[in-house]
């Protein structure tokens, strides 16, 4: 019987046969440079699905062959041999098989908790937070810089529900399921709105460990920090959130602020923190002007977790001096930049997808000899790392060719002007 045959017989894979073959499991005979299976090859093979069955390794099964070549287990020292082997894999079997339902054990009891932790976070989620009135002294005409008058008010728990926000000068907001809504400015058709949080989970393990590198250089930057009734802020969270993963981490007094262009984003985020069931103050804006409803030299720290690099991609202006009227005149500025060799492939593609991108995107040295030249000192800073490829299909490094480097770049910056 040729190979082929034996195949067809036995329901085996032709390199199957042939490793069986290699390792000296099969002998069969040679005839013209081709394989020929005698009745006693086919016995062996037999032989050896049979003890397949009993998922003993080769290197048994090969044992055991020997022994039934050499005496055919008439001996009884090869039968006890035989016997040994069997009862050594019983042994193994049955402590594979309590060790495997302790683990089922355990399976079980975290499907429990799993479900006993969602069934909790949807009650949370039903308990709608607002906007603490810690926030209302800081709710300010972005124009006048004067406090916003607020009528219609819907409060629970201490906590605004809803609200009409407006200005004598015309400015007006509102405040609707406890969300900040400017309704001011406007968004480029070209913004991609990453609610399902692609970035996150299209990203290879490489990108997504320097992404939590560099949440860890921050945390570590500001952990101590004392924010207790101070204002920290993140804007810009449609791509990346610090505060969602990490606030757990910080001082849970300071009063915080997550904006974004995109109402999608933030009525998305502000649910996965309700879920979560912090006792943390978060006021959660609206706005694509990013002329926030804010007063003025009232924020202490900025988290900028690629909000520079986002910001540039589709606004004219300056995203610091932007913000900077809002900030303390000893406020930190902290985060995260992603950048590109400006000689490379993947910056020219950048380019080219976004012309109207200004020239400090993803570009490092554009961005430090910028913030070189604004009142700012810096105290600390990292290249965290580097990757060649982001994956396929990645929706914000799209234009990364593979081969090119994109790399992470940390920062901590103080103002410096007078009060």
């Amino acid at each position: 019987m040729k190979i082929g045959e034996l195949t067809k017989k036995y329901g085996v894979s032709n390199q199957t046969i042939r490793y069986y073959i290699k390792i000296g499991l099969l002998i069969p005979e040679t005839k013209e440079k081709q394989y020929v299976f005698n009745e006693q090859s086919q016995k062996d093979l037999e032989l050896i699905l049979h003890l397949k069955k009993f998922n003993l390794s080769l290197a048994d099964i090969h044992r055991i062959l020997s022994l039934n070549r050499i005496s055919h287990f008439i001996s009884r020292e090869d039968r006890d041999v035989y016997r040994t082997i069997l009862h050594n894999q019983l042994i193994n079997i049955e402590q594979e098989e309590r060790r495997l339902q302790t683990i089922a054990g355990d399976i079980r009891e975290e499907l429990r908790r799993a479900l006993e932790s969602e069934q909790m976070s949807t009650t949370q989620a039903k308990n709608s937070r607002g906007i603490s009135l810690r926030f209302l002294p800081y709710l300010y005409c972005p124009h006048c810089n004067t406090p916003l008058n607020i009528a219609d008010m819907q409060i629970s728990q201490l906590e605004v529900q809803s609200a009409q926000l407006h200005c004598d000068c015309g400015y007006s907001a509102r405040i609707d399921h406890g969300i900040l809504y400017s309704d001011q400015g406007h968004t480029s058709p070209d913004e991609v709105v990453d609610v399902e949080r692609r970035f996150y989970k299209d990203a290879p393990p490489p990108v997504v460990n320097l992404h939590q590198k560099s949440h860890n250089w921050i945390t570590k930057q500001i952990q101590f920090m004392d924010f207790t009734d101070k204002i920290v802020i993140e804007p810009l969270i449609n791509t990346c959130c610090y505060l969602f993963t990490n606030i757990h981490r910080l001082n849970t007094k300071a009063l915080y602020i997550i904006t974004d262009k995109h109402a999608a984003p933030i009525e998305h985020y502000k649910s996965l923190f309700e879920r979560m069931g912090l006792d943390v103050d978060i006021l959660f804006i609206v706005d694509a002007s990013h002329k926030y409803p804010l007063k003025r030299n009232s924020i202490d720290l900025c988290i900028d977790d690629t909000s520079t690099v986002e910001y540039a991609a589709y606004e004219a202006g300056s995203f610091f001096d932007n913000l900077l009227p809002y900030l303390h005149p000893s406020a930190h500025w902290i985060g995260v930049f992603h950048y590109f060799d400006p000689r490379s492939k993947s910056f020219r593609k950048f380019r080219e997808k976004f012309p109207q991108a200004q020239n400090i995107c993803y570009n490092l040295p554009a961005f430090n000899r910028y913030m070189c030249s604004r009142p700012v000192q810096l105290l600390d800073d990292e290249i965290i790392g580097s990757v060649d490829q982001s994956g396929e299909g990645i929706v914000t490094f799209s234009f990364h060719v593979p081969g090119d480097l994109l790399s992470w770049y940390t920062f901590h910056y103080k103002l410096n002007l007078s009060e």
